[in-house]
């Protein structure tokens, strides 16, 4: 396992598994959590669409897409506000290109982390 210093603390790597993370409120600027996974439950396979969830553990919201500005909001709407999905779709586009990178295995996620910009 490998340890990747960050200026808000350590984040512990397991290059065995797909490419997941919990992207804390510090890190990216936004007022929620995030989660980017590319692998579906099984983790075998791949998710057919790119997806960033955010929100908490059993009340969340996933976006996904298939390319810049293409859109499709899922899941758990029920306490989650239009701004908070604007919120998180601005994030999307600032880091667009990286998240294609990091969903079609071009980069780790350590890369990501330390590359993605804040909105």
């Amino acid at each position: 396992m490998k340890v990747l210093k960050t200026k808000n603390g350590n984040i512990s790597l397991s290059f065995e598994s797909r490419s997941m993370a919990n992207l804390w409120p510090e890190e990216t600027g936004l007022s929620k959590k995030l989660w980017v996974d590319d692998s579906a439950s099984d983790r075998k396979l791949k998710h057919s669409n790119r997806r960033v969830k955010f929100g908490s553990w059993g009340d969340y919201v996933t976006i996904t897409f298939l390319k810049k500005g293409d859109y499709k909001v899922v899941g758990n709407k029920s306490r989650k506000t239009g701004k908070d999905v604007l919120e998180v779709v601005k994030w999307i586009d600032l880091n667009y290109d990286l998240l294609v990178e990091l969903y079609e295995g071009k980069i780790s996620i350590a890369t990501f982390s330390t590359r993605m910009k804040q909105v």
